[in-house]
């Protein structure tokens, strides 16, 4: 049961494997990550796993997850929304993202190419 009114903002999305992926048993490679900023405004990170990589499903999960966590992080504090500082945390959320890809191909002693995304 959910006590949400009116006026909240509700994320919903899905991200299905296609026919080809499931002809092939392959999982589906693209992911995507949302959250609501707590004056409302939303993140939505949306990654496209390279098909020729083997855990670019993990990769483009790992990414977006961590690019909406920092792109929020961003929103929640800045008082206003400029151009420069949005282009500033595109970059540091693109940075964060490939650091906590490339610290999880360290963890899991796997080449970072098999997590492109």
């Amino acid at each position: 049961m959910s006590s949400a009114g009116e006026d909240d903002v509700a994320l919903i999305g899905c991200s299905v494997r296609g026919p080809g992926h499931i002809e092939d048993d392959i999982p589906n490679q693209d992911s995507w990550s949302g959250t609501v900023v707590s004056d409302e405004r939303v993140v939505i990170v949306v990654g496209d796993g390279m098909g020729s990589a083997d855990l670019s499903h993990k990769g483009s999960d790992i990414a977006t997850r961590e690019a909406c966590r920092s792109l929020h992080e961003y929103l929640d504090s800045a008082e206003a929304i400029r151009k420069e500082s949005v282009d500033q945390a595109f970059r540091e959320a693109f940075d964060q993202a490939r650091s906590a890809v490339r610290d999880k191909t360290e963890e899991l002693d796997e080449s970072i190419s098999e997590f492109d995304t």
